[in-house]
């Protein structure tokens, strides 16, 4: 019973944020704080990996160092320019796949040398 009262609380809310005159600025509002919230979450996991496994990363050759930052700075670029890319139409939601297909193929990359070297 106590997953039905939760449902229905929150539908209650998002009614009555549809039925209030500004209540799609407040949808916005809250969409914004819900993604600045996951994306700090994501960089402080980060922060947390890399302190967990500063050695190990410091270890690999500075090809792989490379490689392993390069793919992660396109990820977060890419994440960054979703909406531009996005709007762009077709071209710019394929490009905006292959750069995130090409940052976790150079992610696999350094994880499989580096389970090869170890």
């Amino acid at each position: 019973m106590p997953r039905y009262a939760s449902f229905l609380v929150l539908a209650l809310v998002a009614l009555a944020l549809a039925v209030v005159p500004s209540g799609g600025r407040l949808i916005d509002v809250a969409g914004t704080a819900v993604a600045f919230a996951f994306f700090a979450a994501v960089g402080y996991g980060g922060v947390r990996l890399w302190a967990r496994y500063r050695d190990e990363i410091e270890s690999l050759s500075p090809r792989l160092r490379l490689v392993l930052y390069g793919s992660l700075a396109l990820a977060a670029w890419a994440l960054a320019a979703a909406g531009r890319l996005l709007a762009a139409g077709g071209g710019g939601l394929l490009l905006w796949l292959m750069l995130l297909a090409l940052a976790c193929y150079g992610l696999v990359w350094v994880w499989t040398r580096y389970r090869t070297l170890s």
